[in-house]
């Protein structure tokens, strides 16, 4: 019969439900560290007053304020577009919007800002050990950034990835330096010592510590899920 069901038709699926985007709780992080970072930081220059600067100020050498001032305005642009080029809606959906804010992350943000602390760092009055960890800081930052710009401009995109989340962590280096520098020593029972503990976190620690964390995730954690996916395919 013409009316009778044809068992043979494919049945009516009902449409997957469409999942939700997870929020990227990491990216909040990020962003509330640099709010706070340059709350925190930014007020004593904004009225210019080499009195009120957080870094000592050399009096002898007239340029030292100055350069420190341009220093602070290419970081708080490098730090700005580090949130941009990392919020994943925006490499997705916005190409446009992430390759103008790379290029000002590279030309505008921490090139200068590299180039400059290289400059200020023998004039202002650092200890030894504050001093060798901006400037081994700064180096890096201009090779990773200069490595993944390249790599960029040639189209390797793993590369290009690698290089800038690099780039991107050392960036990060001093906002994570100063929770180290003035964490750590508010625990109960650890000494503080000014002189050693703060220019080690503030100049060393958090540059490594992000170092370390963007090793692990471009290389560590990936092969761990690899190793996991192959043993999921070993049969019993």
């Amino acid at each position: 019969m013409s009316n009778t069901l044809d068992h043979r038709q494919t049945p009516v699926t009902a449409p997957r439900p469409q999942r939700r985007p997870k929020r990227p709780k990491g990216l909040i992080a990020l962003v509330v560290l640099v709010v706070a970072f340059l709350a925190a930081s930014l007020p004593p220059y904004v009225t210019l007053d080499p009195s009120t600067s957080i870094i000592p100020i050399n009096a002898q050498i007239a340029l030292h304020y100055p350069i420190l001032l341009g220093h602070i305005l290419f970081g708080t642009i490098t730090l700005f577009t580090v949130c941009l080029q990392l919020w994943p809606r925006i490499r997705r959906n916005r190409p446009k919007i992430h390759r103008i804010s790379g290029r000002t992350y590279v030309f505008a943000g921490m090139i200068p800002t590299c180039v400059l602390a290289l400059v200020v760092v023998p004039m202002g009055e650092l200890n030894l050990i504050g001093a060798s960890g901006a400037t081994v800081w700064a180096s890096l930052g201009l090779f990773f950034t200069i490595r993944g710009y390249l790599a960029g401009r040639a189209r390797d995109t793993r590369e290009h990835r690698r290089w800038m989340i690099y780039s991107f962590a050392t960036a990060m280096g001093l906002a994570t330096g100063r929770v180290i520098a003035v964490g750590v020593p508010a625990i109960p029972g650890v000494p503080d010592s000014p002189d050693v503990f703060f220019p080690l976190g503030g100049f060393w620690l958090g540059w490594m510590v992000n170092l370390a964390i963007a090793y692990w995730w471009l290389n560590i954690k990936p092969a761990r899920a690899r190793a996991k996916a192959k043993a999921s395919r070993v049969p019993a």
